[in-house]
């Protein structure tokens, strides 16, 4: 772990109630801290802030907040807490997850396993279950991170449980997977791009080595077009003792052959054939019989008309995928003559997935249209497996050709029976997508304990995704937004954005969840290409029979047409939801019951209050104003953010209570209760505001290179009374993480990380462990958590347990007070039969009433009879009053 400069966050401070750290005995005033990031201290600290007096609004507090001095004071007591507290008793216990490498995923040999790399690891699965029975590689290495990625794997035809794995830091190593041993290491001291070997001649492993003018440069590991056409490459032979021997010296053979622009290789079953391919030309390496220990080789070259994408050998076959889509067999390769060919084309775009099977007599393919394609080749006929619901990278295939592994674009791999061509099982990673320039909704569910958070599918529909951190394997994909398989989403040339889930929440007692996605689309006029934003909320039932959430009620723009939903929160104790939109209202939302006494019961979601806090603006920069919310512990509150002003909300009643204007400089951006306290985030501070003493506790600036309202994540401890915080450097794209205690601006734990962090959360497991669960760009989840909490000192503000203590007492509400229901609708609902409307409407035409007369009778049978008008008599006795 990294030394870090913890003077990342400036401290500032206010005047408030047993303060415990020391910094706080006098009005210190605020400066920042020794290493803060250049940005920061840049800053000019002496601004003054003016306050409301109590007579320019009387419920408003007034906010005491005091610039801080002694900044040499604060940074050493910083540096000295955080360099005890974060190495010794924070650590990472677990990493799960990971995108899927683009190597072929390996069957065993009896066919019950997989093995499919992962980053610097390859991970063991059971073909039937799913679930991951061992990971291969070098696990107590820097938490696993920025360890050298595997290029290539392939089996060692010497033994069933022995595998060849290259890296790109130039290293070929033998591994035994099933007790993770290596046993063989060679260091080519070069980029490794591809490895190959043959049952025929098993400890000869072949090597593609890259020639880097940078020796430096060696894990700068990319391949395209423009750049590999300019770099040299060379074969070599690496030659493998065996086990029993009593030699470990690997031997390396004379360069096989030199070539630029690398596309791929492969090798027949014999070993003597070598087949290499660039951009508009392929090698063929014929192996020959030499009197000394060293063996020649004879090397012809063909120029092909297309650029070559893919390529595979079958004895003196080799088959080619071209940038066109096109698939050519050259026959007789080996032969003076130029060789036979065949063309077949039905991809439209280049594929990425060719092999050979049933003893070359077919070939499969496959690429971005995600449908496999099996060839026949002596006949030409085709068979398609289409929409396997991700466009295919690898095919791998099992040794008896029963069955197909197909490694997918959306990090998902599907096992393919070769009979029935039905799906027997799918492994999946983290889907997160690409192209993720924000943090991704995400939620811990609150039984089970796995992260769901949202997922997108390449040119399919969005889906919530639940992981299992510890099982390392995906439980459930729940689809939230249906659409049909398209390519491009384009119109008249213009890009449509793709539909996105902004929001999650879950009840406490995990029956029941809600969404919010939103879809922005083009008008139908081209002329205008005005932008029409689809918004949902989402009600969902959890179906334990079947194990999947069910939609029960959906709710079209709940704001409004075009208003945002800015918040989705559910009650701690209440079976209730509440939404925060752009509209300027607070909605809370209820689950209500028809046909109660019926056998057959319906559930749904319906709007119980409405409560308005700001009045709708017109002005076009005012659109996109980002509100916020988060409910107390207790339930009885609502807390609000309105540009700068912090709202208290009694949820019973339904009104405002209480209004704190002038919080501190910026608009709130997030809130997070966190017992007695609420954590306010805004775009310039971090602020922790006492709500039983209505003061601010403690205030941190954030640095200007933070300063993002997509690019920070946050979550709460309540057990221990610590929240954790990360921000995002757009520039040097990686993170820094902060864990502080609530009463403390002092981080407990700083840490930096190599990649954007999407998702934070914490696992509530006991109160005598604390772990917080990040996911990074990389698709990893780390487990931050420490057994160890004996620098966890109890809180000293009261704890909100006791009836007595309620937030809606302390904020104007009585406990004996009977409170009046607001209206809403009878939680019964009347059946009426077919027969008693006919007797309405069964009338010729020329006889019907009125339309009045009609929704008179109607309101008699399905609802309550019409308002009476008032008698001549009523006005008559108010005008009299008056």
């Amino acid at each position: 772990m990294e030394d870090l400069d913890s003077g990342a966050l400036g401290i500032s401070g206010v005047k408030g109630e047993n303060l415990q750290e020391n910094v706080y005995k006098n009005n210190i005033k605020n400066t920042g801290l020794d290493g803060a990031l250049v940005d920061h201290r840049q800053e000019n600290h002496q601004e003054s802030f003016k306050l409301l007096s109590d007579t320019d609004n009387e419920y408003h507090s007034a906010i005491d907040i005091s610039p801080f001095t002694d900044k040499k004071q604060v940074g050493e007591k910083m540096n000295k807490r955080v360099r005890k507290g974060s190495h010794l008793d924070w650590k990472i216990h677990n990493v799960a997850g990971g995108c899927f490498s683009d190597i072929t995923p390996l069957f065993s040999k009896d066919e019950k396993r997989i093995l499919i790399a992962l980053g610097s690891f390859v991970k063991v699965y059971d073909v039937k279950t799913g679930i991951c029975m061992q990971t291969i590689g070098e696990l107590d290495q820097r938490n696993n991170i920025d360890l050298p990625k595997i290029t290539c794997m392939i089996a060692d035809p010497s033994n069933e449980y022995r595998i060849y794995l290259s890296y790109e830091d130039g290293s070929i190593k033998l591994w035994d997977w099933t007790d993770n041993t290596m046993l063989r290491c060679r260091q080519t001291r070069k980029k490794i791009h591809t490895i190959v070997t043959s049952p025929l001649d098993p400890s000869s492993v072949y090597a593609v080595l890259e020639q880097s003018s940078d020796p430096s440069n060696s894990y700068n590991f990319s391949i395209s077009a423009k750049s590999s056409s300019k770099k040299m490459y060379e074969v070599y032979c690496y030659t493998f003792p065996s086990i029993n021997s009593n030699s470990t010296k690997i031997t390396r053979s004379q360069r096989i052959i030199k070539f630029k622009a690398y596309v791929g290789m492969s090798i027949s079953n014999d070993g003597k054939i070598l087949v290499i391919g660039n951009t508009h030309s392929m090698y063929i390496c014929k192996k020959m019989n030499s009197e000394n220990k060293r063996s020649s080789w004879e090397i012809r070259k063909f120029n092909t008309d297309g650029v070559i994408n893919t390529l595979a050998i079958h004895n003196d076959h080799v088959a080619i995928g071209d940038h066109e889509g096109k698939l050519l067999i050259y026959y007789n390769i080996l032969k003076f003559q130029e060789p036979i060919t065949r063309t077949f084309h039905w991809h439209p775009q280049p594929f990425s997935a060719l092999n050979w099977i049933l003893e070359g007599s077919y070939i499969l393919t496959g690429g971005k249209e995600s449908v496999l394609v099996f060839w026949q080749l002596r006949t030409g006929n085709k068979q398609f497996l289409p929409r396997l619901g991700s466009p295919i990278k690898k095919i791998g295939i099992s040794p008896s050709n029963s069955s197909y592994t197909i490694l997918l674009e959306n990090n998902s791999i599907k096992v393919i029976n070769a009979i029935d061509l039905k799906a027997n099982i799918e492994i999946s990673g983290v889907q997160i997508g690409k192209n993720i320039s924000q943090r991704l909704p995400s939620i811990v569910h609150p039984i089970t304990k796995n992260i769901i958070f949202a997922c997108q599918s390449l040119f399919s529909s969005t889906f919530l995704q639940s992981y299992d951190i510890l099982g390392d394997h995906q439980v459930y994909k729940t689809e939230i937004i249906r659409m049909f398989h398209l390519e491009t989403l384009e119109k008249n040339g213009l890009t449509i954005s793709k539909p996105k889930i902004t929001h999650i929440s879950l009840l406490m007692d995990g029956l029941w969840m809600a969404t919010v996605d939103e879809w922005e689309s083009l008008n139908e006029d081209y002329d205008l290409y005005e932008e029409n934003t689809e918004i949902y909320l989402k009600f969902w039932k959890w179906d334990s029979t079947n194990k999947k959430w069910d939609l029960n009620t959906r709710i079209d723009s709940p704001h409004g047409l075009g208003k945002k939903v800015n918040g989705l929160h559910a009650s701690p104790n209440k079976k209730k939801f509440s939404t925060i939109g752009s509209d300027g209202s607070l909605k809370i939302w209820k689950l209500k019951v028809k046909n109660e006494n019926a056998t057959v019961k319906t559930e749904i979601w319906v709007c119980q209050k409405v409560i308005r806090y700001t009045r709708i603006s017109h002005d076009s920069s005012k659109q996109n104003e980002i509100f916020c919310m988060t409910w107390t512990l207790d339930g009885s509150m609502i807390v609000l953010g309105c540009r700068n002003i912090l709202l208290i909300v009694n949820e019973q009643l339904g009104t405002i209570c209480h209004t704190v204007n002038n919080l501190y400089r910026g608009k709130i951006v997030f809130l997070e209760a966190l017992g007695a306290f609420i954590i306010i985030v805004t775009k310039k501070n971090i602020l922790v505001w006492d709500i039983l003493r209505a003061t601010t506790r403690w205030c941190l600036d954030i640095p200007k290179i933070y300063q993002s309202l997509k690019d920070f994540c946050l979550a709460a401890d309540h057990a221990n009374q610590l929240f954790a915080i990360s921000f995002n450097d757009p520039k040097e794209h990686n993170s820094k993480l902060y864990i502080f205690k609530i009463t403390s601006p002092i981080p407990i734990f700083l840490k930096q990380h190599p990649h954007k962090i999407i998702t934070l959360n914490h696992i509530p497991l006991n109160s005598s462990f604390s772990s917080f669960i990040f996911l990074d760009l990389s698709g990893h989840f780390f487990s931050l958590a420490t057994d160890d909490m004996a620098f966890i000192k109890k809180n000293d503000s009261e704890p909100i347990q006791d009836n007595q203590h309620n937030l809606s007492n302390i904020y104007g509400a009585t406990l004996n007070r009977t409170i009046k229901p607001l209206p809403e609708d009878d939680m019964r609902s009347k059946i009426v039969s077919m027969e008693a409307l006919s007797v309405i409407f069964d009338k010729p035409a020329y006889t019907m009433p009125s339309l009045t007369t009609l929704l008179e009778e109607t309101m008699k049978w399905i609802g309550e009879p019409p308002l009476k008008p008032f008698s001549k008599a009523f006005y008559s006795g108010i005008q009299e009053k008056e």
